[in-house]
């Protein structure tokens, strides 16, 4: 099975006055892990092609310096944290793969799945201003199985100031928005959107 997504970013300028005031708390700097770059997009993401937050506190995915990703993560929810086989980046910095399965668990009906019986891969890509995804699932079992993919994410718009350690004395509002899409409306006067879309999925029958 394959399942595409894309993670859009935007920004629209708003006439606002606003007052900035700082102070530092020092911050920390950490591994900076796989890092992806195509114009004015980076992102720092883990060995699983994650952002994860409590692994390094700069991973994200950032646009123009400001964080409109702070947490992607792919999970089994049945199955606990995939297990990283291989991963890596293009000469470009413009592509990430890698390659993942599972640990091995007792499922629900009592019977044990052994590590290796689901094989993972996604292919993140930086192009066009947005954050695209293919993970491609394949079942290495010789017996059917049933599985969720879990992929929760959330949007800071933090700028690498703040995350480096500044602390604005004010901070902007988040809209209410739907579960695909988030924005923030920043003291700068720009309001600032991430949205998710997801494609269809393909199943292919060997």
């Amino acid at each position: 099975m394959q399942r595409s997504l894309t993670v859009q970013m935007a920004e629209r300028v708003q006439n606002l006055d606003h007052e900035m005031q700082t102070t530092s708390t020092g911050g920390r700097t950490d591994h900076p892990g796989l890092v992806l770059k195509s114009r004015d997009l980076f992102g720092v993401f883990s060995a699983a092609g994650d952002v994860n937050p409590g692994e390094a506190v700069d991973h994200g995915l950032y646009r123009n310096c400001t964080r409109h990703l702070s947490r992607y993560a792919l999970t089994l929810p049945e199955l606990g944290p995939p297990v990283v086989l291989s991963s890596g980046v293009n000469e470009e910095n413009t592509i990430l793969f890698t390659d993942l399965t599972n640990s091995p668990v007792k499922q629900y009906d009592g019977s044990d799945l052994k590590s290796g019986a689901l094989y993972l891969h996604r292919e993140l890509l930086l192009f066009d201003g947005c954050l695209h995804e293919k993970i491609t699932v394949v079942n290495q079992s010789n017996r059917p199985l049933r599985v969720n993919l879990a992929l929760c994410w959330e949007a800071d718009f933090r700028d690498l100031f703040e995350i480096r350690g500044v602390r604005w004395k004010r901070r902007g509002s988040f809209p209410e928005v739907g579960s695909r899409e988030q924005r923030y409306l920043g003291l700068d006067g720009v309001e600032r959107v991430t949205r998710i879309s997801l494609g269809p999925a393909e199943v292919n029958y060997e």
